[in-house]
């Protein structure tokens, strides 16, 4: 196990990197209002995928893990979800941009064909790519998500380069994540052009969408939770307040990466097995790990905040600083939230977590149309880091009153945890105590 948590937080710090430098990269050539408008159009087109997927990625993790559907089943329910679910979610998002145009601050249509085409791919980098968990091939998996992320940002400094605009920088992602899905499909042993030749089982998709169905509400009400902060301020505001507020949300999710990693190895492993005991060994002292040192870093980054915004973007970003020390403390705290609630889901609890994240959406939205028109960009960092909290201590309780396991156990690190990491570096690097 421990391979597969190197592998994945390995492909974490790959994806922060880029993440990084293409943050760094759009903002310093497309300036904040056309920073917003790429952000509003990725946002937006994620949120549409995770939605089309209808939960198919949590449904196929956990039944192919279990070994309770077969892998071509899998493969061509995949295939299947992404072609339809791709067209008609993208047929929806070119609708919504003509109808409200502030939804997207005002892009061109290059850029939102661009943004919109990705759709489709997003949704079958995420539905192939569930049933390569589900193989247990994790470190595949993050191989495919570094060559993705490394074409993808080679591709921002190609486009950019040569056009500063939001609409080929969407293209570079588009062809990204056109790449992605070619390198699953290669892992999975499938060709790089699908037939559809096969319908999949209609039981067996049943069997893995009414399972993650239940989560899926809490997967798209979670996604849209990081979002729904740029779209309001969109409505209140305008494109340039959006670039603004997105640098200080990306900077501050980016925290999130630590929990993805652990995340990304716990699912498919506590879902594979039926021993409890688990937690105690390897799982437990990866979520405490993962919170002491997302904690840590928020303390850093809040200290450096002026220096870092204005080495990484520039002078003229310095309103990123205020909102972005309001926002480390919820971001910080809601990582917690995520690593619960994918516990939860690998048990067999799918819709708790979705009840949780119902519950984060309502209130964040409501704070943000509250404080947002009043305080701007500051209301609608305290609303986010107040909703976060709250949401913490209520996904706290929900996972204590169903596992019975204490909180105790993911959050602090004990004197055994460090011997025990100790050991294993000491044993990694190949040294020995004489």
């Amino acid at each position: 196990m421990a391979r597969d948590y190197i592998a994945s937080a390995i492909s974490q710090a790959v994806g922060l990197t880029t993440a990084a430098l293409s943050l760094v990269l759009v903002a310093r050539w497309l300036g904040p209002e056309g920073r917003g408008q790429y952000a509003l159009l990725t946002g937006g087109a994620q949120v549409l995928a995770l939605l089309g997927l209808a939960g198919f990625r949590t449904g196929a993790i956990y039944m192919g893990s279990r070994g309770l559907v077969g892998f071509q089943t899998l493969c061509r329910a995949a295939e299947w979800i992404s072609l339809l679910s791709g067209a008609f979610v993208m047929a929806a998002a070119v609708v919504a941009a003509a109808v409200f145009p502030r939804l997207v601050g005002g892009a061109s249509w290059p850029a939102c064909l661009a943004a919109f085409l990705t759709i489709p791919q997003l949704l079958a980098a995420h539905a192939l790519g569930a049933v390569l968990l589900s193989q247990q091939r994790l470190v595949r998996f993050n191989v495919t998500l570094i060559v993705q992320q490394i074409v993808w940002l080679t591709g921002l400094v190609v486009v950019l380069s040569f056009w500063p605009s939001p609409a080929p920088a969407l293209f570079a992602w588009m062809i990204s994540h056109t790449l992605w899905v070619a390198l699953i499909r290669r892992g999975l042993g499938l060709p790089l052009v699908p037939t559809f030749a096969h319908m999949p089982e209609a039981q067996a998709f049943k069997r893995v969408l009414s399972f993650g169905l239940q989560s899926a509400v809490g997967q798209v009400v979670q996604l849209l939770t990081y979002r729904i902060s740029l779209f309001v301020i969109s409505l209140h505001l305008d494109a340039h307040a959006v670039g603004i507020y997105s640098i200080a949300t990306v900077v501050a999710e980016a925290l999130w990466q630590v929990a993805a990693s652990v995340a990304n190895v716990n699912l498919p492993k506590v879902s594979a097995t039926l021993d409890s005991s688990l937690l105690t060994r390897g799982v437990g002292i990866s979520y405490r790990l993962a919170v002491t040192t997302i904690f840590l870093v928020a303390v850093g980054v809040a200290l450096c905040a002026p220096w870092l915004v204005r080495w990484c973007f520039g002078s003229e970003y310095l309103e990123v600083v205020s909102p972005l020390r309001l926002l480390l403390p919820g971001t910080a705290m809601f990582s917690i939230t995520l690593l619960l609630s994918s516990d939860l889901v690998a048990r067999g609890y799918p819709r708790l977590s979705s009840a949780v994240a119902l519950v984060t959406l309502v209130l964040s939205t409501t704070l943000y149309i509250v404080l947002v028109p009043r305080w701007g960009l500051l209301g609608a960092a305290l609303a986010g880091t107040v909703a976060y909290t709250l949401s913490t201590v209520v996904m706290m309780i929900v996972h204590f009153r169903t596992t019975r396991i204490p909180t105790t156990r993911f959050l602090f690190l004990s004197p055994g945890d460090l011997r025990l990491l100790y050991t294993f570096l000491v044993r990694s690097i190949g040294l020995h105590r004489t």
